[in-house]
């Protein structure tokens, strides 16, 4: 027995050290977040980046600008000094065949100073242009960078976040953003490419992890939760602003133009059929009687306006935003009258 157990024992030492593997961390690829840009609502699929991306050419010194955030737990700072987890986005554009850009962002930092350093270039090769730039840690900054590239840094752990076209006329033909929330450093990031790039700015909102929506310019928005079962909608609007806007980010609209008052608006979404409204001013004692098997709630918003939400019980209806999901409405007014109304069916 003693001769076989030398022999196992042998055999299974060269086993090991034919078996043994060297890996450096140099080797390592990064994980790649690949986006379905065919939906506005930039559901991430995770996938594997292709190279590994080094190397700074050119700097672009921006200035940061602070917005004051309050999230509901204080951000936290940078978790290490030095190298932090680099990230990977794919972009695809039709130009006018298929076309997919790779950008790696590097972020390092020293305790005061977040730096991130970005990389572009064509997947299959092609000239790869770099850029800088760097802010106070914990504090919010972004700035336009090599590429066709606009990088936000947020010092809070964001939930969602959706890009607006704007009112100046600006239509790129392409505009596309990938929100990449790092929870063990304590802040998010949205990378935004889009063509032709004017040299501006594109324009966005955030949700926040307090709950409150706010914009690029740091405005707070009157935020309104509803929720029904497992689902909910936060309809945002800026004070004094007709337009108004939905989290999880509409399919068709950031901003909506269309009146909500005695209205039934579609919410084509990735959510579920649902439909929002606004109640005319001083309304109380709200009932929503739904066309089938739906269910419904009232919020009232900071401005004292109540909204109501019916979403569709079905998963899956295949109806359209022309298909109404509300029979009725009631509610009892200001001078304490019941009134009754079949709501307009707007999109």
């Amino acid at each position: 027995m003693n001769a076989l157990e030398e022999k196992l024992r042998s055999g299974l030492t060269e086993l090991a050290d034919e078996a043994s593997v060297n890996v450096r961390a140099d080797d390592l690829v990064g994980t790649l977040t690949l986006l379905d840009r065919q939906h506005r609502n930039r559901r991430l699929l995770a996938g594997v980046a292709a190279a590994t991306l080094a190397g700074v050419v050119g700097w672009a010194a921006l200035t940061p600008h602070t917005i004051t955030v309050s999230p509901a737990a204080p951000a936290a700072a940078p978790s290490s000094i030095g190298q932090l987890t680099s990230q990977y986005f794919r972009f695809q554009i039709q130009n006018p065949q298929t076309v997919n850009y790779i950008v790696g962002v590097d972020l390092r930092s020293d305790g005061s100073r977040l730096f991130v350093n970005t990389t572009s270039e064509l997947e299959y090769g092609g000239d790869r242009q770099t850029g800088e730039l760097s802010g106070p840690v914990g504090s919010y900054f972004s700035g336009k960078l090599p590429g066709n590239l606009f990088v936000v840094i947020i010092p809070d752990l964001v939930t969602d976040y959706a890009s607006d076209l704007g009112d100046e006329g600006r239509h790129p033909t392409y505009l596309d953003g990938q929100l990449r929330t790092l929870t063990n450093e304590g802040f998010s990031m949205v990378v935004f490419r889009w063509e032709p790039s004017d040299g501006s700015a594109p324009h966005y909102f955030w949700l926040g992890s307090d709950g409150v929506v706010r914009d690029d310019s740091s405005t707070s928005m009157q935020t309104l939760a509803l929720t029904v079962g497992d689902h909910q909608l936060r309809l945002f609007q800026r004070p004094g602003d007709s337009r108004w806007g939905t989290f999880p980010s509409d399919v068709i609209d950031v901003w909506r133009t269309v009146d909500p008052d005695r209205a039934e608006v579609r919410v084509m979404g990735f959510t579920g059929d649902m439909s929002v409204g606004r109640l005319p001013a001083g309304a109380t004692d709200v009932k929503v009687v739904p066309r089938g098997d739906a269910s419904w709630t009232v919020g009232r918003q900071a401005d004292g306006r109540a909204w109501y939400m019916v979403r569709s019980n079905a998963e899956y209806t295949g109806s359209s935003s022309t298909d109404s999901l509300v029979k009725s409405i009631s509610y009892t007014d200001a001078d304490g009258k019941r009134v009754t109304y079949t709501p307009t069916l707007r999109h």
